[in-house]
């Protein structure tokens, strides 16, 4: 009976929740590419306060004159409800900041407006994450509407530096601002993601050697010469995939996946290019560290130079950028934390799905890094959608996520910290 009523409350709150969000996502800040505007973690912390939370801001770093990242716009939004009994606490951490709209000509519908479309709302952040966060806030709502208390605290926290260097959820975790588990908004398709992506920024220079276009069979082309290093680096996604697995990524096409994200070469169409630069991410998953990934590209280069006379005698240079450095993450898995999950999800959708790995890199690495803490990425959405054109969540998704959201905080939360693996 409990959870009937929490679910019509929900219904009965799907229009405010939609508004809400519309409210979020017509917020300029925190942004990628913007730097004025309304921020959303104004709204954020005046929810929380609405609900009982005490709220405190938190800020990543020292504000200077010279802040080109526009941390000013970046803090954090804590807010805590205190349990009323020995109950286990947990963490939900979201982030509130979003990468650019980019070229606005490639949207079909206003990245700010919110637009609703065969049951689908559009917008940039609906997705990734505002929309979790608005799943997370309505959840609580709906539960203390509803009457219920909790034994156990709940820390909300909303982050404004995610998107560029996750300074956000990086310090509080170090202030202590932690619990007995965590769930982190993250696009996940109402999955229970237990583990996230390790990866690594490369930048290779490969060096040719330049003459007139019209001689260019006289000339080295380093365009061309990069092509084999790339080809191997595709290569190398499967061999470690077939060396190395980890049960949560079994499923994917490709666990360890190496994305080549940018090309530059050339100097003039009339030149033998002297120079290509390709920068990218190198992936590793559970188990495995970024030293991994760094022996396996720096490998995979020599082999495929090896093979070409000209990339033997000058090799190409494999450097590490300063930034985009991330280790892997996993939770504890000997534990009902991810079995309670599973039974709320099948009390909302009918069925309930194994806990697999985030594909990307999350805040959730910050909580579990050390393999001894609970938590798991969760919430409404495709990471397809992420940073993409025309950004978009299926509005009952939202709600389904809302629903099981609630399930899971009011039965973790009124669990004695006592109890091990004995969740009802």
């Amino acid at each position: 009976m409990l959870f009937s009523e929490i679910d019509k409350l929900i219904t009965d709150q799907t229009g405010e929740m939609i508004g809400f969000l519309r409210k979020l996502v017509a917020c300029r800040l925190p942004s990628t590419d913007e730097s004025e505007g309304d921020n959303a973690q104004q709204i954020v912390e005046s929810f929380l306060k609405d609900l009982g939370f005490s709220v405190t801001r938190d800020e990543p770093i020292e504000i200077t004159e010279d802040d080109g990242l526009n941390y000013g716009s970046r803090y954090s939004v804590v807010g805590l409800l205190k349990g009323k009994g020995d109950g286990k606490s947990i963490a939900i951490n979201s982030h509130a900041d979003v990468v650019g709209v980019g070229d606005r000509d490639r949207w079909n519908h206003d990245p700010r407006g919110c637009e609703i479309v065969d049951g689908k709302i559009y917008g940039r952040g609906v997705v990734d994450a505002r929309g979790c966060l608005t799943a997370y806030l309505f959840a609580l709502k709906a539960l203390i509407d509803s009457g219920v208390s909790f034994k156990g605290d709940i820390i909300f926290q909303s982050v404004g530096d995610e998107e560029i260097l996750g300074k956000g959820s990086e310090k509080l975790v170090k202030e202590g601002y932690t619990a007995d588990a965590v769930l982190v908004g993250e696009p996940t398709n109402l999955d229970f993601c237990p583990a996230t992506r390790g990866a690594g920024q490369f930048i290779i220079d490969v060096y040719g050697r330049t003459t007139h276009s019209g001689v260019a069979y006289e000339g080295e082309n380093a365009i061309l010469k990069a092509i084999p290093i790339i080809e191997a680096l595709q290569s190398m996604q499967y061999r470690l995939d077939k060396e190395h697995m980890h049960v949560l990524w079994e499923n994917y096409p490709i666990a360890h996946v190496a994305n080549i994200a940018l090309i530059e070469g050339g100097e003039s169409p009339s030149k033998v290019p002297s120079r290509c630069r390709i920068s990218g991410l190198a992936g590793c998953i559970a188990g495995e560290t970024l030293e991994d990934v760094y022996r396996w590209v720096d490998e995979t280069i020599k082999e495929a130079s090896e093979k070409d006379n000209w990339l033997k005698e000058n090799p190409p240079k494999l450097t590490w950028a300063d930034i985009m450095q991330f280790e892997p993450s996993v939770s504890r898995l000997d534990h009902d934390f991810l079995g309670l999950g599973e039974k709320c999800q099948k009390e909302v959708l009918g069925h309930s799905t194994k806990p697999r790995a985030f594909t990307a890199v999350s805040d959730l690495r910050y909580f579990i890094e050390d393999g001894k803490g609970l938590g798991a990425n969760f919430g409404p959405g495709s990471i397809n959608q992420a940073h993409s054109f025309d950004e978009h969540l299926d509005i009952d998704e939202l709600i389904a996520a809302v629903r099981i959201i609630a399930r899971f905080v009011y039965r973790w939360t009124n669990t004695e910290r006592s109890a091990n693996n004995n969740i009802k």
